[in-house]
């Protein structure tokens, strides 16, 4: 996340608030979450290895059962949900040595890790999220910087975990082609595809509790 865009610290506060504040540790309830818009109908998800999955291997199809209104709440509450669920969800985290931060680091109860970066972008009417060329885009916009910066900031946590960590780009503002794509190894979703992306990383070797002792020790939050 471009921390001098957006309403990042509102939108923070948002996703701390649909966790049930500080405690984002597996199993910490998340009271009042149904009240959050835009996350109806997320328990169709459940038991479907990450929401039905009716496409190909690109993702196209995914059924998260959330509705695309609601921008900041919609990913907010689905992270809520997981956390929920068991998912351990650690906020706006720092890198030591970097100016950069991580959005989002969400650690299953089997080992699964995803980093997940919250994007707001807004563009001229009729653009779109997509892949033209083979290079990320908004519109006329170049976004492959994005890409590139999941790529190394996933391999870093990858490298310092000791774990696969999938990457998960979350744009809102603007739609994204057929809901979700892969590029160079990263999910590029709109919000009603978070929940399917985070679902379907990999399980690990390595045990949950463990990796997010070791995730707060290496990237202290900076909120």
């Amino acid at each position: 996340m471009n921390r001098s865009s957006w309403s990042t610290a509102g939108f923070l506060a948002r996703v701390r608030a649909a966790l049930g504040g500080a405690d984002t540790d597996p199993g910490a309830r998340a009271e009042g979450v149904d009240g959050v818009d835009g996350v109806e109908g997320v328990e169709e998800a459940e038991g479907t290895g990450g929401g039905a999955r009716t496409g190909g291997g690109d993702g196209a199809g995914w059924a998260g059962g959330i509705g695309e209104q609601g921008g900041e709440e919609t990913t907010a509450g689905v992270l809520a949900r997981l956390n929920r669920r068991g998912w351990a969800v650690l906020c706006d985290l720092g890198v030591p040595g970097s100016s950069e931060n991580l959005d989002f680091l969400v650690i299953g109860p089997q080992g699964q890790v995803v980093l997940v970066d919250a994007e707001h972008w807004s563009a001229a009417d009729g653009a779109t999220v997509g892949m033209p060329g083979g290079r990320l885009s908004c519109g006329a916009e170049d976004r492959q910087e994005l890409v590139d910066k999941l790529r190394r900031e996933s391999r870093m946590v990858e490298d310092e975990l000791g774990a696969v960590a999938e990457a998960v780009a979350v744009v809102e503002g603007v739609p994204v082609d057929n809901g979700v794509f892969r590029s160079a190894g990263v999910w590029v979703v709109g919000p009603q595809h978070l929940w399917g992306a985070v679902l379907q990383a990999p399980t690990g070797h390595r045990d949950q509790a463990a990796l997010v002792r070791l995730a707060k020790g290496l990237f202290p939050p900076l909120g």
